[in-house]
């Protein structure tokens, strides 16, 4: 947590995921005075406790008698949430994001409490959806203007948003990192891959080999543990090429669809690192944005243009 500053807060953004939560303390002019990222993720609490969890970590960076008004973006909105925020049908302005986020009645001390929605795919093909990277996407535009970009979230789950001009017209969602972990903790694999230390060349030949196996990548897969049996490769060898089979499979699929040859990679370290190098051995450039300070950017442009869009309409 950081301690507030002689600034008084003006409202309260909080991105609140499965698990963690991180609120942020905006002044009038939608500078960061306080924040906390050790709040409780929606998954450690009952559903009756939301207000009182917000409330709790709301005091630790205000002393407002009446607690300001609260934009939230995440999973917090979703069904297992503390209100669903219907998700918006692509293509989706990111204006609309601000526009229609849903308010949450909800008593003294608390003035306003509204969430952001989602993005969905409705294709019966190839259904998607998003929640909470919609609020990066507003961060990257209010930080890099309108214009073409394909922006990648990597993650459990790694998000691809496509933006033209101020409209997400494409979403796509990769399980890379739940299936690194199943992988590497659950599979047969788990006996090969124990050790932490990161072997980049092997990564890179990982990245390499499962962009261009595509579907062989499942016979990559087993090959490490077999290399393991018959040659003594290395733990930190195979856990750094089974990590780049996997991501090296998923940006085969995701580049082509790409808007250009510039990729924004969003999200926290040291991953956002390793997709970096995974998109340049690919003869892609990256560009590394910190997740949080595109959410914190994303919730300030959402709040205001909410602010000036309601004005517009009254």
């Amino acid at each position: 947590m950081s301690a507030p500053e002689d600034h008084r807060v003006d409202w309260i953004g909080v991105d609140w995921g499965t698990t963690h939560m991180r609120l942020y303390a905006f002044d009038a002019n939608d500078r960061i005075v306080a924040s906390c990222d050790d709040g409780p993720g929606m998954n450690a609490i009952a559903p009756h406790e939301f207000a009182t969890a917000l409330a709790g970590l709301v005091g630790r960076v205000c002393a407002e008698d009446t607690i300001p008004p609260v934009l939230m973006c995440g999973m917090v909105g979703s069904r297992q949430g503390w209100a669903e925020a219907t998700y918006l049908n692509l293509p989706v302005r990111l204006d609309d994001i601000a526009a229609k986020a849903v308010t949450i009645p909800i008593d003294a001390p608390f003035s306003e409490v509204r969430i952001l929605p989602g993005i969905a795919k409705r294709d019966p093909n190839a259904p998607d959806v998003v929640r909470g990277e919609e609020t990066q996407a507003l961060g990257y535009a209010a930080t890099h203007g309108s214009g073409d970009a394909t922006l990648c979230m990597p993650g459990t789950h790694s998000k691809w948003l496509r933006l033209s001009g101020d409209t997400v017209t494409g979403v796509r969602t990769f399980m890379t990192g739940e299936l690194f972990a199943l992988l590497a903790e659950r599979s047969i694999l788990r006996h090969s891959v124990t050790a932490e230390a990161f072997d980049m060349d092997a990564f890179i030949g990982g990245v390499h080999d499962g962009a261009e196996a595509r579907s062989a990548v499942l016979s990559h897969l087993f090959a490490l543990r077999a290399g393991h049996l018959l040659f003594d490769q290395h733990a930190e060898r195979q856990r750094a090429r089974l990590s780049g089979l996997l991501i090296g499979a998923e940006l085969a699929a995701a580049l082509p669809q790409a808007h250009s040859e510039t990729i924004a990679v969003i999200g926290g370290a040291p991953l956002t690192a390793l997709y970096g190098d995974a998109l340049g051995a690919l003869g892609r450039r990256a560009y590394v944005h910190d997740g949080n300070a595109m959410v914190a950017t994303g919730l300030a442009h959402a709040y205001r243009r909410s602010k000036v869009l309601a004005r517009r309409a009254s």
